[in-house]
């Protein structure tokens, strides 16, 4: 952990988003936490309070649903997006109150090869801001799924951002709220991140395409790539979809 970054900077973000890419979520968290124990606020304790497990992507049946649409009409996928995304009605009481979507897009190979790249190569190309196969969705296909357990976060982050819906800035807003709100939305990105890659091994085979895990206005850019193809040394210990073992022990 670099110690010295005591206020966030280009370094900082670069360096963490490297850190989720890699999946190297631990070290990403002890960077944020260590950053953000020098600025408290809002922002700052609702970090402290969200735990990787409280975090789950609610509808992973929507996507496969979405996959066999499409492959019943004869498109041929080759990718999914899944969009951490505030661009939705799922209001609270208040207008900062609510709960992010996951915007879910489906892809094929017009913009980018990903039936062959490896995820390095899908993984460079995500890199690019915009990337190669933005604005490329198949037509027809976009859906929103609901994540769990990032509310108290989000709704911090956005009040944060604004006092009241469409302002651009908060006037009273301190240093402190500045810098938790760039750690935040660092944290509040890792914590949806590590939600996909907690139940990829089981997922992922299942849908068995890439699938690029961002975002849509919410947090900073960021993409990760997920392959269905990945070793998994723990799957004899799992059995059936994220959905079907909740159900059960419900």
């Amino acid at each position: 952990m670099t110690a010295e970054l005591r206020v966030p900077s280009r370094a900082m973000g670069d360096e963490v988003s490297g850190m989720i890419r890699r999946r190297e979520y631990a070290e990403a968290e002890a960077v944020l936490v260590h950053l953000l124990t020098a600025h408290p606020g809002p922002v700052a304790t609702a970090c402290r309070g969200l735990s990787a497990a409280g975090v789950q992507i609610a509808d992973w049946e929507g996507v496969a649903a979405a996959l066999g649409r499409a492959s019943g009409l004869g498109q041929q996928v080759t990718a999914v997006g899944l969009d951490l995304s505030n661009f939705s009605d799922a209001d609270g009481p208040t207008w900062w109150d609510r709960d992010p979507v996951v915007e879910v897009d489906l892809y094929d190979d017009t913009a980018f090869p990903f039936s062959t790249a490896s995820r390095r190569q899908v993984q460079q190309a995500a890199g690019n801001h915009p990337a190669p196969w933005s604005d490329h969705r198949l037509p027809g296909y976009h859906r929103t799924i609901g994540v769990q357990g990032l509310r108290s976060l989000n709704g911090a982050l956005l009040r944060s951002e604004a006092g009241r819906p469409w302002d651009f800035g908060a006037e009273s807003r301190s240093f402190d709220d500045e810098v938790g709100m760039l750690l935040g939305g660092w944290f509040l990105v890792l914590r949806f991140h590590q939600a996909v890659a907690r139940v990829w091994p089981e997922v992922g085979p299942a849908l068995g395409v890439t699938v690029l895990v961002g975002q849509h206005g919410t947090g900073p850019w960021q993409v990760s790539v997920f392959q269905p193809d990945e070793p998994d040394p723990d799957a004899s210990s799992r059995k059936g979809w994220p959905w079907s073992r909740s159900r059960s022990t419900g």
